[in-house]
């Protein structure tokens, strides 16, 4: 068994046409393996999932793996959060320690719950990890001068962290006053807060016609966010 993996995780490796990287010796591939099961406490069906989605966490310089995990520690993350983050975001380990500790404090800051870490969340939020905090910051702002309170711009980050990667000027800004044509300030609000996909994913004719149609489904008897 290479690395001590099992063999049904070999399998999806050579699924994966991946192998060693010239020169990374066996004994470290089985040195972070046992990191990974023993000291963490990824095991079986973790493990297999998080080889699977990232094999290059294996080849990963072990001694940058643990400083970054001891960043996640010192954040108050208990050793089970820890090993749920890493489990199901690996690629949190290959990250600058600068960044993660930087959007860490930020996400923590505007209210993003601890808990989310650990599960599907921090996939999907791999991507503010790469990018400059004063960027998060700037758009952070803007929705508060949109209207909204700490609680829904943590809960926007939560359902959509994908927003916070388009441009103010070419795309929040312009649909924001899409909006504002369609819906009363409270209600620009709650599209923002619940519905953040539709505000910023579609393409501006696309939303437009999104728009509208959300705007009749409010009109009908019963109809709310």
């Amino acid at each position: 068994q290479l690395g001590g993996l099992r063999p049904e995780q070999l399998r999806e490796l050579r699924r994966k046409r991946w192998s060693l990287p010239e020169g990374f010796s066996l004994a470290s591939l089985e040195q972070t393996v046992r990191w990974l099961r023993d000291d963490l406490g990824i095991r079986d069906g973790r493990l297999r999932r998080m080889v699977v989605q990232d094999p290059d966490v294996l080849t990963h310089p072990l001694q940058t793996s643990k400083s970054m995990v001891l960043c996640l520690s010192e954040f108050g993350f208990t050793d089970a959060e820890v090993a749920g983050l890493v489990a199901n975001w690996p690629l949190v380990v290959q990250c600058s320690r600068q960044y993660v500790e930087s959007t860490m404090a930020w996400l923590l800051e505007i209210g993003v719950d601890r808990g989310k870490f650990a599960n599907h969340f921090v996939a999907e939020c791999f991507i503010l990890f790469r990018l400059n905090l004063e960027s998060l910051k700037t758009k952070e702002r803007w929705l508060r001068d949109v209207g909204l309170a700490q609680p829904q711009i943590a809960r926007v980050v939560t359902r959509y962290p994908k927003m916070f990667t388009f441009s103010l000027e070419n795309n929040l800004k312009p649909k924001l006053e899409l909006l504002k044509e369609h819906f009363a300030p409270e209600e620009v609000v709650s599209v923002i807060t619940y519905m953040p996909h539709l505000f910023v994913s579609f393409p501006f004719g696309e939303c437009e016609r999104q728009v509208q149609e959300l705007r009749r489904e409010l009109q009908r008897p019963h109809g709310r966010f």
